[in-house]
């Protein structure tokens, strides 16, 4: 080793090009906030088609059936009698769906809106316009 050789690794610069945290916490958000509005919005969508007599599959509501097994094993016991206790689960699963396809839908177009209007621009004044030609037919 020669003798004013530097042990430490330089740290090698940010690159420009990372995207701001900002947007990653819009993103963290999106997802805790999507289905969390979604399921209810399922849930009062719900109790509304069920006061209105809006046309619900009658095979979606009441409660889920399991077989009589499950009640035998003990931690299987636990989880069926929590998932027998809500009422309507096929129906609330389906509008749930529905709900967050949606609004994933939705918030997605408003995102990437938002940030296509704050981004910087592709190309600066610097830079060189993309070239302009057309490929020709290829022809035998």
């Amino acid at each position: 080793m020669a003798k004013y050789l530097k042990y430490q690794r330089p740290v090698p610069p940010r690159p420009p090009d990372t995207v701001h945290p900002i947007w990653r916490g819009i993103g963290c958000l999106m997802m805790l906030i999507v289905p969390t509005l979604s399921y209810a919005l399922a849930i009062t969508l719900l109790k509304t088609g069920l006061e209105n007599r809006w046309p619900i599959p009658r095979q979606l509501l009441g409660r889920v059936r399991f077989p009589d097994w499950i009640w035998n094993v003990p931690v299987l016991e636990d989880i069926a009698r929590f998932i027998y206790s809500i009422n309507h689960l096929y129906a609330i699963l389906v509008f749930f769906i529905v709900i967050l396809a949606l609004l994933s839908v939705i918030f997605s177009l408003l995102y990437s809106i938002l940030y296509s209007a704050v981004a910087p621009p592709t190309y600066t004044p610097v830079d060189a316009p993309p070239p302009r030609r057309r490929a020709r037919p290829y022809k035998r």
